[in-house]
């Protein structure tokens, strides 16, 4: 890996190579075919073998370099090559999106993409869908800039609490809202034995999953919330007594493993022990007969 320092930048290198091979109207790094990602880091690699040449002999003897790398069967480690695979994939994502944003924004007139491409391109761009979703992502960008989460999206809390009120039709005043949260208050107060469980709570205010298996507001994240709402309604329920026997057990077992693992890891110490003892014992016969046989 000494020789992955090139004198040039690797962004700059990338970048020369997505524009020497732009004939497709690849919207973004993912609409790319896969051979094209290949290709593109396979020249990356062949620049990166070769530091010391400079960029324009290797446009002009791209082929020539190709054909000696498969004529020396050179590789790269392969560990190291999915790294250098990751990152590759990672920037050159970067340096795509960026490149895409310079031409709509008529910071870049685009003279290395063919201007069939272009037009395909530029209509996309100007398309009714295209300028909508553009402008609610610009929308989201610039509220509350200081407050975005994760919340349905790449939205604000602020949008995230108006949508919640809409779809949970809430209409109570602060005063009904200060009412109920009082009488749940007084509620577990006066229960000794049935804790609350906030997640359930959410569930219900929230009406459950939607039609595509969600949670409202946490998206991808519903299985472990659903999962950690489980396990808690379930210590919830159970006694007390009932929960530290179980732990017992649990301790139990696990302490048991525990043993029967440095059991079995000493058995096999003690076997490479006699292993390397007999190998060294048979060994020194080799070594007497041998001295043997030359007297």
């Amino acid at each position: 890996m000494s020789k992955f320092t090139p004198a040039h930048g690797s962004s700059g290198v990338t970048s020369r190579i997505i524009k020497q091979k732009f004939d497709e109207p690849w919207l973004s790094w993912k609409k790319v075919r896969l051979e094209v990602h290949d290709l593109w880091f396979g020249e990356f690699k062949v620049i990166y073998t070769f530091g010391s040449i400079s960029i324009v002999l290797f446009i002009v003897f791209s082929f020539l370099l190709n054909s000696f790398l498969m004529q020396k069967e050179y590789r790269w480690d392969l560990s190291q090559e999915q790294s250098i695979r990751a990152i590759f994939e990672q920037k050159g994502s970067c340096i795509f999106k960026n490149a895409m944003s310079k031409i709509k924004n008529d910071q870049d007139r685009a003279t290395w993409i063919l201007p069939n491409v272009q037009t395909i391109l530029d209509k996309h761009w100007s398309s009714t869908d295209f300028q909508k979703k553009s402008l609610i992502a610009k929308s989201n960008r610039a509220i509350d800039k200081e407050a975005l989460t994760y919340c349905d999206g790449s939205i604000s809390t602020s949008t995230h609490y108006e949508k919640l009120i809409i779809l949970l039709k809430y209409q109570q005043s602060q005063q009904e809202l200060q009412q109920f949260v009082t009488e749940e208050g007084t509620s577990a107060n006066d229960s000794s034995s049935t804790p609350i469980n906030d997640n359930i709570i959410y569930l219900q205010v929230v009406g459950g999953k939607n039609e595509k298996g969600n949670v409202y507001g946490l998206g991808k994240l519903t299985n472990k919330f659903m999962c950690s709402t489980h396990i808690l309604t379930n210590l919830i329920e159970m006694p007390t007594v009932q929960q530290m026997e179980e732990m017992r057990e649990s301790i139990f077992k696990l302490n048991n493993e525990l043993i029967a693992k440095e059991a079995k890891k000493k058995s096999l110490e003690n076997k490479v022990v006699q292993l390397l003892h007999n190998n060294e014992e048979q060994s020194e016969q080799i070594q007497q007969q041998s001295e043997k046989m030359e007297q």
